[in-house]
């Protein structure tokens, strides 16, 4: 059974997130952060903060950020 991770996200300034491929000189905004981009930042502050070895051979990385 899967475990539920709840957290709080505060926005010190405002956000820019645009897709990519997308026109680099416009973005289109949205009412939510979606939930690869906090993926995304999770699993760099991850590699930023705990990483050991290469994140393409590392066991717990593969299971937490990339194994559904």
């Amino acid at each position: 059974m899967g475990k539920t991770l709840t957290y709080r996200i505060t926005l010190t300034s405002p956000i820019l997130l645009t897709a990519p491929g997308g026109d680099p000189n416009s973005a289109n905004t949205h009412l939510f952060i979606s939930g690869s981009a906090i993926r995304g930042a999770i699993a760099s502050a991850y590699l930023r903060n705990y990483q050991k070895k290469d994140p393409a051979i590392d066991d717990e990385f593969r299971k937490f950020f990339l194994s559904g």
